[in-house]
Order: structure tokens, then C-alpha cells, then sequence
């Protein structure tokens, strides 16, 4: 399977983490993750993703913390996901789409091929 395009993972839950790495890896794209954002804007110029999949409770940076700064450097897509933000807070993080937990993979799978232009 050839490689589409790369995805960078910000999520405290080493569970989902692992699990959407895999799913995405498997779907051919290339894909990192981290359970922090300590140099956030490092990890992201290093790795050059064309997406960021971001959790809301990841430390030391909350994930609408992280969003802005994010936004404020980067012009790359990302995808909000939380179990705990209400819908608003989701429409309000800054983030380009976003999900709901427990994660649909097939909606994950849709909105990584939408914002990756991946068929």
C-alpha cells in the first residue's frame, strides 16, 4: 500500500492513541503520536504532518490551548477530539472539524481522507 499523506497525534490516552495509529497506519498514511504537548511546535516541524488529530485533556497544554497555538504558527487541519467538551466547546476549540468519543472510526476515516484529499 503506498503512502498517502502524515498525521501527527496529540492524545493522553496511550489506548486510543495506539488504536488510531494503527487504524490510519493500516489506511497507508504515515503517523506519529504523543501523550503531551511539551514542545509542540517542535514535534509538529519535525514531522511535517498534513493533519493533526488533538485530545482535549493532553498535558501540560489543554487541546483548545494547543489548538491556538497551533493556528497561530501553522496552517495545517486539525481535528478536535474529546469525550468531555459539549458541542459547543468543540465548535468554539478553533479546530477544522472535530469528534466526539467513543471515536467512530468510519467518521475518523472520512474526515482524515477529507482533510488529507486522500481517496
Amino acid at each position: 500500500m503506498r503512502i498517502h499523506k502524515s498525521i501527527l497525534i496529540f492524545q493522553d490516552e496511550l489506548a486510543i492513541a495506539s488504536v488510531m495509529k494503527a487504524i490510519l497506519t493500516d489506511e497507508g498514511y504515515r503517523v506519529e503520536f504523543f501523550l503531551t504537548t511539551d514542545s509542540l511546535l517542535e514535534k509538529i516541524n519535525d514531522f511535517k504532518p498534513d493533519l493533526i488529530l488533538i485530545g482535549r485533556k493532553i498535558p501540560p497544554f489543554s487541546g483548545e490551548q494547543s489548538i491556538k497555538i497551533i493556528k497561530e504558527n501553522c496552517i495545517i487541519p486539525i481535528v478536535f477530539i474529546s469525550g468531555s467538551a459539549t458541542l459547543e466547546d468543540m465548535q468554539n476549540s478553533g479546530a477544522d472539524a472535530y469528534i466526539s468519543k467513543p471515536i467512530d472510526i468510519n467518521k475518523l476515516l472520512l474526515i482524515v481522507k477529507t482533510f488529507t484529499n486522500s481517496n
